[in-house]
């Protein structure tokens, strides 16, 4: 058997009445409109990945499962009695406060 190069290899094909066309480089498809309904600008490459990975989630949340149920339900209440010593209690009776009036029926301020 020979071995023949690629030329000879085109002359036999083209002798047997074949035609002979190169492979047809795809062209390159309009990538279409971004989210904003514009056209995505010459430099944007839909291939580019980042050269890091985003670190998983267990990994950046793993200090809160080292909490406890009970420590939770501890922290709740300690963060509620901070807030409730901070903050004045309203009376809700369904008014708002710019429409709640005194005694003498005026506009309690």
């Amino acid at each position: 058997m020979t071995i023949m190069n690629l030329t000879e290899a085109l002359a036999i094909v083209k002798a047997a009445g074949y035609r002979v066309s190169k492979p047809r480089a795809k062209k390159a498809k309009p990538l279409g409109l971004n989210a904003v309904g514009k056209p995505y600008s010459p430099q944007y490459d839909p291939n580019y990945r980042m050269k890091y990975r985003t670190p998983a989630l267990k990994r950046a949340m793993g200090s809160f499962s080292a909490i406890s149920p009970e420590q939770w339900t501890q922290m709740c209440k300690l963060a509620q009695a901070e807030w409730d010593k901070t903050h004045k209690a309203v009376k809700d009776d369904g008014i708002p406060e710019f429409l709640r009036r005194d005694a003498e029926n005026k506009v309690a301020a």
